[in-house]
């Protein structure tokens, strides 16, 4: 049979009616008989790309030698220049922070004010008690912390006492060489050996301290302190006696080491003021006894 004409065009084939979707009821819930025969359509899925997040290099040359150390393929004298490496940094950061924190506590401070006097010498200086009572609150503030001892001496007669700065790892070493003497200005004995000792003590940790943080002591009296009777009751000759001592020591050909020794101090800069006549007194009999080639000089016996 033939086709029946449609819209007046003969020919045309009669399409069959496309069949309606039914509609979904968004107010009932998707398992409801209405809605399973109209499921909602899924959509389509993408493709995720994914990614491979990998882990930090280490930042930290101890990071480094953590994994370093877990690594079982690791060369062994590689470990061990990285450790040293390691020291090596950390001491230079721990110096740097000591120099930093030294100079924050010098900044700080200021002359000490003489509060004791030397009768024999006729001058002024700053106790022990004095001087820690001034510095202290102010170097532990930043982290510095002071200790003492006491080491052999290469100078007869004397006592090297060693003061240690310390600041995290860092360590810093002074010294300081302190005559140990038990007679006075007159030559007479005024203290026991163990007091002698115990002054020489004080008077080179107080200073020390004022080495260490380059403080001075305040005397309105006085532009500086020279106190010399803490250790020995002494005070060294000034530098136009000590020129002259060395201009006559060099004329008579004295030994300058057996002069010391006989005068029982460490160099000629240390020979007491108050000794200073006995010690040209010498030195000229030495001269005399060189000039008529023959000597009693009691260093030369």
């Amino acid at each position: 049979m033939d086709p029946i004409p449609t819209n007046g065009h003969p020919g045309a084939a009669t399409q069959a009616p496309k069949p309606k979707k039914a509609k979904r009821h968004p107010k009932l819930p998707a398992t409801h008989p209405a809605n399973r025969l109209n499921p909602k359509p899924r959509s389509r899925s993408r493709a995720v790309s994914t990614v491979v997040h990998q882990a930090p290099a280490p930042a930290t040359l101890d990071q480094q030698i953590m994994l370093a150390a877990a690594d079982p393929r690791i060369n062994i004298a590689k470990m061990k220049e990285l450790t040293e490496l390691r020291r090596q940094m950390r001491l230079e950061d721990a110096e740097d922070n000591f120099k930093m924190a030294l100079h924050a506590a010098q900044s700080e401070m200021r002359p000490i004010e003489a509060d004791a006097a030397n009768d024999q010498t006729h001058s002024k200086y700053a106790t022990l008690y004095k001087v820690d009572k001034a510095l202290r609150p102010i170097y532990s503030k930043h982290g510095l912390s002071v200790s003492f001892n006491t080491a052999d001496c290469p100078l007869p007669n004397h006592t090297r006492v060693l003061a240690y700065v310390e600041r995290g790892l860092f360590t810093r070493e002074y010294q300081y060489d302190v005559a140990v003497d038990t007679k006075g200005p007159k030559g007479n004995d005024v203290m026991t050996k163990t007091h002698a000792g115990g002054s020489a003590l004080s008077y080179g940790k107080r200073y020390l301290l004022l080495m260490i943080f380059n403080v001075t002591i305040g005397d309105p009296g006085r532009p500086a302190d020279d106190d010399g009777n803490a250790a020995a009751g002494l005070e060294p000759v000034n530098p136009e006696q000590l020129k002259l001592l060395i201009q006559l020591a060099d004329d008579a050909g004295a030994d300058k080491a057996k002069f010391c020794d006989l005068l029982k101090v460490g160099s000629m800069a240390n020979i007491p003021a108050s000794r200073y006549l006995e010690a040209v007194a010498q030195l000229q009999r030495k001269l005399k006894a060189k000039q008529k080639k023959e000597s009693d000089f009691p260093g030369d016996r």
